[in-house]
């Protein structure tokens, strides 16, 4: 377990791509391509169509993988070699553009 947590630390700030991690608040609309369904139970609740139905909490986040930000001309070999931030805060329309590499976990309002 220890193994896999520092291999996967390694590729993490060794590769070149910025992570951001999201949670929907309540009452974001469902979005199929960024969330899978659960109910409060913890049992899964993909069957069912949720269109038009709104987030009532989030319980694991989102993760998105982004291309890292070039370096600029005056970067030290510290920021080159070991990035130590690679979780960032992103904008929604750079989200919108891409599929997470995980998808969030909701449990949705009951229909009104």
């Amino acid at each position: 377990m220890f193994k896999e947590a520092f291999l996967t630390k390694a590729d993490s700030c060794l590769n070149l791509e910025d992570y951001e991690m999201v949670t929907y608040t309540p009452g974001t609309k469902f979005d199929k391509s960024t969330m899978t369904v659960e109910t409060m139970e913890g049992m899964s609740d993909n069957a069912k169509n949720h269109e038009d139905r709104t987030v009532q909490v989030c319980v694991e986040a989102a993760v998105y993988a982004f291309p890292r930000k070039e370096l600029g001309i005056g970067a030290s070999v510290e920021e080159a070699v070991l990035p130590r931030k690679n979780f960032v805060v992103g904008d929604e329309r750079r989200r919108g553009m891409i599929k997470p590499l995980v998808k969030a976990v909701v449990v949705l309002c009951e229909d009104s």
